[in-house]
């Protein structure tokens, strides 16, 4: 699922042009259909196919510009934006039209943990933490017998590793995610990382503002 490893299966998916048929693995396979599902309970919020979106506003691989994109390139991608163009059929993935990028990383380490978890429980282990960047599954409990203490940072950009509060958890899954670490200032308006893909812009949302 990484956009930065040019041999993994994303990356050869997204540089294949239309129309041409991949078979992918089944741990992409059932991450596509979950961000396809995602998307249809957020009314299409949510949508895996935002890459060329996250490239465009300066958040992926290329260079950012001190300027905001044009509006003009921004409707550019409109026709190559909506999971709709991402055909699955008898266990094969396609695009139906060139251009189209995915990028899973929203769900990417959530599946992941979800993933170590079960491998653990199988092998075993009843007590453990697993955490992949803020995603993290908790089962049973430390040698102190507590619970587990997951700290949440406060969203405050001038005052990171900060912890607004401690949650006391067993038996759970719990992710966070914000805006105060992965942000740009345009035109003197802080843009996040997280796209609305309706928009074809980053979202517009209070949420991990921390100021």
């Amino acid at each position: 699922l990484s956009t930065y490893q040019s041999d993994s299966e994303i990356s050869v998916f997204n540089q294949a042009g239309q129309g041409k048929s991949f078979v992918p693995s089944r741990d992409f396979l059932v991450t596509i259909e979950a961000a396809k599902y995602v998307h249809q309970a957020s009314s299409g919020a949510f949508d895996p196919t935002v890459g060329p979106l996250v490239d465009l506003w300066g958040f992926g691989s290329a260079k950012p510009s001190s300027e905001p994109p044009s509006r003009a390139a921004q409707e550019d991608l409109r026709g190559i934006i909506g999971i709709e163009k991402v055909r699955i059929h008898n266990g094969r993935i396609e695009k139906t039209v060139d251009g189209v990028a995915l990028d899973l990383s929203a769900i990417g380490k959530g599946y992941d943990v979800d993933q170590l978890a079960a491998l653990l429980k199988e092998r075993g282990c009843a007590n453990f933490m697993v955490d992949i960047g803020g995603e993290m599954v908790l089962s049973g409990r430390p040698d102190s017998g507590r619970a587990w203490r997951v700290g949440v940072e406060k969203p405050d950009a001038s005052n990171l590793g900060s912890i607004q509060l401690v949650l006391h958890l067993t038996d759970l899954a719990v992710a966070t995610s914000g805006d105060y670490r992965n942000f740009r200032v345009v035109e003197g308006r802080r843009v996040g990382q997280v796209m609305d893909p309706r928009a074809l812009a980053p979202a517009s949302t209070r949420v991990g503002a921390g100021s």
